[in-house]
């Protein structure tokens, strides 16, 4: 478990200083503000967040006989954890009748409740004492809820003032759910064949399937009204949707010493995407031994890596007192309205080499040199704006139209955030 921390200094805001005499949240004209306990620290943001964390693991086997045997693991575990935003002052919400429903100002907290568990079973055996097999399953899955408490939506309660009656909002909100799984089914078989040479070709097959499945849950209501609870808006019906691919693959290595000194290694691995189409990767490398004291090594591969669900879905609205920014997710159509058109996969290729030495005295001495080049490397974009910065476009501002955002009127800078290929 462990507490906020507090590491800010004075919130400029709600001084009268010679600064601040055209602020409208100053001092002198909230001078309650200065009765509560955080004043004039108001702005709780610096420091950490509040969190408490429980794991549970096990971990189990039964031979079953000489040859069979079964083994089970697995964790749960849950974490609560709480933030605070950054302070709102006093007039961010003002009825049509005049009333201010916050006079102290206040601080929203982002909480999140998180389970998140993992079991996996199998067997393994030896069949004819050559052929090595194991068969297992695993399935994970974490759950995210997300809760702003203590805050306020603006537009909400303006719609529902009127110029003699007082509007409503709630304070505590439901935002949305995060939910990600993956099932995976591996069955691995290896065996040692006599060839001749300093040691066993050392064979080894395997084959895999994987479902991977990926959702967003909207927010309540009122979370989502027009710009939606202030510090985190509720997850729109356009971010929410299910998600899911699946991937099989097969695979092949090989391991030998034609030589004592010499060391072989190399796999091929083949695999194919539901979303993203097939590809075959593969690795080679080796190592020569001198002596004791000193060897040589090297490694060639390639590589291959589909984005994720969370990386190609993911749609979220961020907001601070004078930004809001939209998360567009690269394969809806808003994201198209600024040329991004979906995500590619990542392709690698690695070289490495280098030496080991032992020089005696229980010194090791390692060095290595690699190079790797990747394409269509998947980042996060910088901040695009649509209004507040140094260069704004008009296709910012269509896209978050076009993705169903409404922000909140009251900012300065609003824009969006995108994961493409770099």
């Amino acid at each position: 478990w462990h507490d906020h921390t507090f590491r800010g200094d004075v919130d400029p805001r709600v001084l009268d200083t010679p600064y601040n005499l055209t602020s409208t949240s100053r001092l002198s004209r909230y001078p309650q503000i200065a009765t509560t306990d955080e004043y004039p620290y108001m702005n709780r943001i610096a420091g950490d967040a509040e969190y408490r964390l429980n794991i549970f693991a096990f971990n189990a086997g039964y031979e079953i006989s000489d040859s069979l045997e079964f083994y089970s693991f697995g964790t749960y575990g849950v974490k609560y954890g709480s933030a605070f935003e950054n302070y709102r002052v006093p007039n961010l919400v003002v009825g049509r009748d005049g009333t201010v429903p916050r006079p102290y100002g206040f601080s929203p907290k982002m909480v999140l409740d998180e389970t998140d568990y993992a079991i996996s079973g199998g067997l393994r055996g030896v069949i004819g004492d050559v052929w090595n097999w194991d068969l297992s399953s695993t399935y994970g899955r974490d759950e995210i809820g997300i809760d702003v408490r203590n805050s306020f939506n603006r537009s909400l309660y303006i719609d529902t003032s009127t110029p003699t009656t007082p509007g409503f909002s709630p304070s505590d909100f439901h935002a949305g759910d995060f939910m990600a799984s993956q099932w995976t089914t591996t069955l691995d078989v290896s065996r040692e064949y006599d060839v001749g040479m300093a040691t066993p070709l050392n064979m080894a097959f395997g084959a895999e399937y994987r479902q991977e499945e990926y959702e967003i849950k909207p927010g309540d209501p009122a979370s989502r009204y027009k710009e939606g609870s202030q510090s985190y808006p509720g997850f729109a019906l356009t971010d929410a949707g299910a998600h899911s691919r699946e991937n099989w693959a097969i695979y092949a290595n090989g391991a030998l010493s034609p030589i004592e000194a010499l060391k072989l290694d190399a796999a091929i691995r083949y695999e194919n995407f539901s979303d993203f189409g097939d590809t075959t990767v593969v690795k080679g490398t080796a190592r020569y031994d001198f002596n004791d004291t000193f060897a040589i090594r090297g490694t060639a591969s390639t590589g291959f890596r589909a984005p994720t669900l969370a990386e190609s879905y993911y749609s979220a609205t961020n907001v601070s007192p004078t930004a809001a920014f939209v998360q567009l997710p690269p394969n809806s159509a808003a994201a198209r309205l600024v040329g991004i058109d979906g995500l590619d996969p990542e392709k690698s290729t690695n070289f490495s080499a280098g030496f080991v030495a032992h020089p005696g005295g229980g010194v090791t001495i390692t060095f290595d040199a690699y190079q790797i080049t990747v394409e269509d490397r998947i980042v996060g974009s910088g901040s695009l704006f649509g209004s507040g910065g140094a260069l704004n476009l008009a296709a910012v501002r269509d896209a978050i139209l076009a993705n169903g955002n409404v922000l909140d009127p009251t900012v300065t800078q609003t824009g969006i955030t995108i994961f493409t290929n770099g």
